[in-house]
C-alpha cells in the first residue's frame, strides 16, 4: 500500500504584503507557528517583517512616556532589533511619509507625527500595532528557508494586522489557505504525538 504525504501546493511567492505562515513543525522558537507580514521581500536585500501572532506582556505607555494613555499591546516582531520599536496600521492618509504594504495597510515611520496625531485624538489608535523588533532574512536566505519548506506564503488582510486572537491566528491563516490546508491546521505542535 502507498501512503500518499500531505503536502499542498504553496503557489505564491513572498513578496512585500503577503504573510509568512511557518509550517507545522517548524521548531525555531522565534517562529514556531508564527504568522509574519512582509513588509520588504526582493532578490537583491533580502526580506523583512513583523510577527503578528507574538504578543508581549506589556503596552506601549510602558515603554513610552509621549505614549501615556495608550493601552495597544506590544507584540515581538521578531528577533532583530529586539530594543526598536516598530508599527504598522490601517489608516489611510495618516502620515506623509508612511509606506503602503498592501492595500490598506501601511509601515508607519514617523513617531512624532504619530504622537501628535495622538494627542490631538486625530487618530483611532485601535488601528495601530506597535513591534519590538523585526523578522529579518538576508539575500537567498528566505528563497532557501521556502525550497526547505519552512513556509507557506499567503495574502494579508488589514484585518490580519488588527487580529487580536493571537492564540488561534496561526490555525486560522493556515485554513483560509484553502481546504487542502485544513489539515495541516489541525496537526500537533510536537511531531511525536501525530
Amino acid at each position: 500500500m502507498i501512503m500518499k504525504t500531505l503536502k499542498p501546493a504553496n503557489k505564491l511567492s513572498p513578496k512585500k504584503g503577503r504573510l509568512l505562515i511557518s509550517a507545522p513543525f517548524l521548531q525555531d522558537p522565534f517562529f514556531k507557528r508564527s504568522v509574519i507580514i512582509l513588509t520588504e521581500s526582493s532578490i537583491k536585500m533580502g526580506a523583512m517583517g513583523f510577527i503578528l501572532n507574538r504578543p508581549l506582556d506589556f503596552k506601549l505607555s510602558d515603554l513610552m512616556d509621549e505614549f501615556p494613555n495608550s493601552d495597544n499591546r506590544i507584540y515581538l516582531g521578531g528577533p532583530v532589533e529586539k530594543d526598536s520599536l516598530f508599527y504598522m496600521h490601517t489608516i489611510d492618509n495618516m502620515c506623509e511619509s508612511d509606506v503602503e504594504i498592501t492595500k490598506g495597510m501601511y509601515w508607519g515611520t514617523d513617531f512624532s507625527a504619530l504622537k501628535l496625531l495622538i494627542e490631538t485624538e486625530n487618530v483611532d489608535i485601535k488601528k495601530i500595532r506597535f513591534f519590538l523588533g523585526y523578522a529579518g532574512w538576508d539575500i537567498d536566505q528566505l528563497e532557501k528557508e521556502m525550497k526547505e519548506e519552512s513556509w507557506f506564503v499567503s495574502k494579508a488582510k488589514k484585518e490580519h494586522l488588527l487580529d487580536e486572537n493571537y492564540k488561534e491566528m496561526w490555525k486560522s491563516t493556515v485554513i483560509e489557505m484553502g481546504k487542502e490546508f485544513t489539515q495541516m491546521a489541525n496537526f500537533p505542535e510536537d511531531p511525536s504525538l501525530n
